[in-house]
């Protein structure tokens, strides 16, 4: 093992104020371990290690300080990143404004362990293979102050990022995917994120297999996005994926999207706040990975004023439920259940061993509701609830073993339920106020 440890303010020749201080580290082999402490403005620290099983721990304190590799270093070929391979670590604690973190981790079994506090920070970090399998590697970062930046792409399997931004106006990206040699993506990588502030924005994309995102789980105290005007926009795609997403009490006006393709998905979002809103949409795909439908679940949960909440899903085993409680509520669910296969053209809804179980189930309370359900094949089953004000309500489902029920209390109800094909069923009760009911079914 070769230990090397640098105190650039004690090395540099003639440095005024412990500016623009530069230490490389070039480490050729296994087991090596390299320790940089730099105090003072705009501190670059070069790093090169090789092979595998090596630590970095890096300590910078002022402004503009940067870890990464150099262009104008002869012989490090990764750029602008900071170099390490299988099985290292690095550890970097930043201090000031307008750091910046570039590090390229190669292989499997790497861990980045990243804390920023100040303003303007930036931590990128790419943990990847070329030509062949990688996983188990993990990044963590943690960024304290204004208008920072985390981004982390992962190719891989059994990878794990967890982002924790505290600050306003503050932005995430995480990219999880396959191994190079795998067109399917990457199995079991997690996402874990937690933002505290105003106006943060998170992305986070995982492409694979029973993959997790989890952005405030564990139940209410533990939050995903806590403070207002938040963004959180969610894509993944493959089997199995599952997201939870958990806003903050008493903030308002977040958005939350969630895009989900593949088999057997589940969402489910709550939110604690005003003027929210949720979006979740849902549909299996062929072509990719040799299948038809999926079984979706989409949960969405809101407490507070002016929330909206849109479930749409494609494919087959449909759920979803929303939950409003609270001021201007409107909810739309879409449930389709005919399938396509990889040229578009549509398969019959009653095709053999396709049962699209269609659920829908909804419960909206205080103040000026509206709903609307559309489902479109097999087993169809839809139930609105409503209890005040401004109630709106209505149920469409087309083909083959329909239920329905509205049931509405207070003040100015509509209603509405319209079936197309086999069994039907509707029933609305509607108690008080100026109750309207339309129901249209056609020949059984």
């Amino acid at each position: 093992m070769k230990k090397l440890m640098l105190s650039v303010a004690a090395l540099m020749i003639g440095a005024i104020g412990f500016a623009q201080n530069t230490a490389t580290t070039i480490q050729d082999g296994n087991n090596n371990d390299a320790t940089v402490v730099q105090t003072g403005a705009e501190n670059i620290s070069l790093l090169d290690q090789a092979v595998k099983s090596n630590k970095a721990d890096v300590n910078q304190l002022g402004d503009k300080n940067v870890l990464k590799n150099s262009k104008l270093v002869v012989g490090l070929k990764y750029g602008e990143f900071a170099v390490q391979r299988a099985l290292s670590v690095l550890e970097l604690d930043q201090t000031g404004d307008e750091n910046v973190l570039g590090l390229y981790q190669n292989n499997q079994k790497n861990k980045a362990y990243v804390d920023q506090d100040g303003y303007k920070n930036q931590a990128d970090v790419w943990q990847q293979s070329f030509g062949g399998a990688v996983s188990g590697n993990i990044t963590d970062i943690v960024q304290d102050g204004d208008e920072n930046e985390a981004n982390v792409y992962q190719t891989g399997d059994l990878s794990n990022v967890e982002i924790k931004q505290n600050g306003n106006r503050n932005m995430t990206d995480v990219n999880q995917d396959g191994p190079f040699t795998s067109p399917k993506g990457g199995r079991s990588n997690e996402a874990f994120l937690r933002q505290e502030g105003n106006d943060n924005q998170a992305y986070l994309t995982q492409f694979g297999e029973n993959n997790k995102i989890d952005a405030g789980d564990d139940g209410y105290q533990n939050n995903a996005q806590k403070g207002n005007n938040h963004l959180l926009t969610v894509n993944q795609i493959g089997d199995e994926n599952y997201t939870y997403y958990n806003s903050g009490n008493g903030s308002h006006d977040n958005v939350a999207l969630v895009n989900q393709l593949g088999f057997d998905d589940n969402a489910q979002i709550h939110q604690w706040a005003s003027n929210s809103r949720a979006t979740v949409y849902q549909k299996g795909i062929t072509g990719v990975f040799s299948y038809n439908g999926d079984n979706n679940t989409a949960d969405i949960t809101q407490y507070g004023k002016k929330q909206e909440s849109s479930i749409s899903q494609e494919g087959q085993n449909h759920t979803a439920e929303t939950y409003q409680s609270g001021n201007n509520h409107k909810a739309t669910i879409s449930q389709v259940g005919d399938v396509f296969d990889g040229s578009n053209e549509r398969y019959s809804t009653s095709w053999p061993g396709a049962p699209f179980n269609n659920q829908a189930r909804t419960n909206q309370r205080g103040n000026q509701n509206t709903l609307s359900i559309t489902q479109d094949g097999e087993v169809n089953n839809a139930w609105i609830n409503q209890h005040g004000k401004l109630n709106d309500a209505d149920i469409m489902q087309t083909g083959i073993d329909n239920w329905g029920e509205i049931i509405q209390n207070g003040d100015n109800n509509y209603g509405s339920i319209t079936s197309n094909g086999t069994g039907h069923t509707g029933t609305i009760i509607q108690t008080g106020g100026m109750n309207e009911s339309v129901i249209t079914q056609n020949p059984l």
